[in-house]
């Protein structure tokens, strides 16, 4: 589905790139929303090898795209904002970015922040994504979550689940 390469904008710690994979079938049968139920894969990878990772060359040139990055937006002050009563949460909703790397999931049915399986904390949010970014037949209006914890050094440190209307 995807594949993102580390740098200044994205930190997967030692590895180099992150593969994104997921099922989708209709009528449910792929569990798409559960980062742990065996339909989505992230996949770290310590180099970065177009040959091995890209899959043959209809796939590389058909779906290939390269993206630029904004300047971020200050999710903290936004909330802050909303707390404060100076801007209402509908309002704020509308000003932050949901395809975005970094900073704080966007969720749209409901928090399902995947936790380490060894330390049952929180996982941190690595990239979020909507159908306006990547462009498929999931749903029309879905987010794909990507999360990553620095705490496990392991290729398995990463989660990704897919949220649709």
């Amino acid at each position: 589905m995807a594949q993102l390469d580390a740098g200044p904008w994205l930190d997967l710690g030692d590895f180099r790139r992150l593969s994104l994979f997921i099922c989708h079938a209709t009528g449910g049968r792929c569990e798409d929303w559960d980062a742990d139920g065996g339909a989505n894969r992230a996949l770290l990878q310590a180099t970065v090898d177009n040959n091995m990772h890209d899959g043959p060359p209809t796939v590389r040139v058909y779906r290939r795209r390269r993206l630029a990055i904004r300047e971020p937006t200050d999710e903290l002050a936004l909330m802050r904002r909303v707390q404060g009563g100076e801007l209402d949460m509908r309002q704020a909703l509308k000003l932050l970015r949901h395809d975005k790397i970094g900073g704080g999931a966007v969720w749209l049915t409901g928090d399902a922040t995947p936790v380490n399986a060894t330390t049952q904390r929180p996982m941190r949010l690595a990239l979020q994504f909507t159908t306006d970014l990547v462009h498929f037949d999931i749903t029309d209006r879905g987010v794909g979550y990507v999360f990553v914890d620095r705490s496990d050094p392991s290729p398995d440190h990463a989660r990704f689940l897919w949220q649709g209307t």
